[in-house]
Parts: C-alpha cells; sequence; structure tokens
C-alpha cells in the first residue's frame, strides 16, 4: 500500500497525453470509463490536490484542465502521471465499491464456504466486469461480475461469496 492509498487516495488513472494547445491533458480511466472523472472537481498527482477547471469525455478518455496548467510545456510535464482520487470526494451508489476495496479480499464458495483463494484484479469489461481470483491451487479463475455468479460482497468480512459453475474452477 503506497503512502497516498493510505491517505485515502485511490488511483483511477494516467495521464497519456497532452490535449491541444491549452495545457488540457488526456487522461485514460483504469476503471469505469471517462465519465467518472467528470463529476470530480480535483483530482491528485504526486499526492497534490488540483483542482479541475473543466473535464469532458472524448472516446475512451476525459480530457482534463488543471487550474495553473495553461500551455503545452506544463501540460507535458504531467505526462505519464498517475492520477488519483480522494475517496471522501466519490458518492457511490448502494452495491457499488471501489475496486481498490475488492482487490485482496478472500474468495469464498456461496454454497459450502470453503475458500477459492483471493480477488487479485477486477476487470473492467464492456459487458461487465470479471473477477480474477488467485485460486488455491494457483491457477486464476474468472468470474463474470454478475449477480447470479457474485453472490455476496462483504468488505467489512474480508470475503466475497461466489457462486461457480462447472468450467470455472
Amino acid at each position: 500500500m503506497t503512502e497516498y492509498m493510505a491517505s485515502g487516495l485511490i488511483e483511477t488513472g494516467e495521464i497519456v497525453n497532452v490535449h491541444g494547445a491549452r495545457g488540457e491533458v488526456r487522461v485514460k480511466p483504469w476503471a469505469n470509463g471517462p465519465e467518472a472523472l467528470l463529476k470530480l472537481e480535483r483530482l491528485y498527482i504526486d499526492g497534490k490536490p488540483l483542482r479541475v477547471a473543466s473535464a469532458r469525455a472524448r472516446g475512451d478518455v476525459a480530457v482534463v484542465a488543471f487550474d495553473g496548467v495553461t500551455d503545452v510545456a506544463a501540460a507535458s510535464s504531467l505526462k505519464g502521471k498517475t492520477v488519483w482520487l480522494d475517496r471522501a470526494d466519490v458518492n457511490l451508489a448502494d452495491g457499488e465499491h471501489f475496486i481498490a476495496d475488492l482487490v485482496g479480499l478472500q474468495a469464498a464458495d456461496a454454497g459450502d464456504g470453503r475458500e477459492l483463494g483471493y480477488v487479485r484484479d477486477v476487470m473492467k469489461l464492456p459487458m461487465h466486469d470479471v473477477y480474477v481470483i488467485a485460486g488455491c491451487d494457483g491457477r486464476d479463475i474468472l468470474v463474470p461480475g454478475r449477480p447470479e455468479f457474485v453472490r455476496k460482497i462483504d468488505i467489512d468480512g474480508g470475503v466475497i461469496y461466489f457462486a461457480l459453475i462447472e468450467g470455472m474452477e
């Protein structure tokens, strides 16, 4: 865990390029789509808050203008930087979770409680999320993030209960 995560900051994407001549940058989000970034009034780079002056979606990236970043040179200095958000700035709907809170949780069988391994990753795909479970036998188990397979997420208990079908394990 980085010092940023300990302070409530969560990695949310990367600045992949400059956009235009006025200091805007293109932010590739790592979870959800660019729309999720449009609602935020500030983002963090290198642990420092930057106020978002404007943001808009353009394809699979968010085009963001930060206060104080007004030209190509200033924007270029941000290229390749990780963008963070403060979890306190985001209102999650019921049943929504930050991926950072899911990774590392124990994975258990919803039927008998048997340990399956732990959640290694949650891939964001167009149709639905896919949970990557590092299985107890060393192999990955890929589980669609759909209610029939992801039965219960217990953040406080540190476990996610999955209903697997034949061929998943």
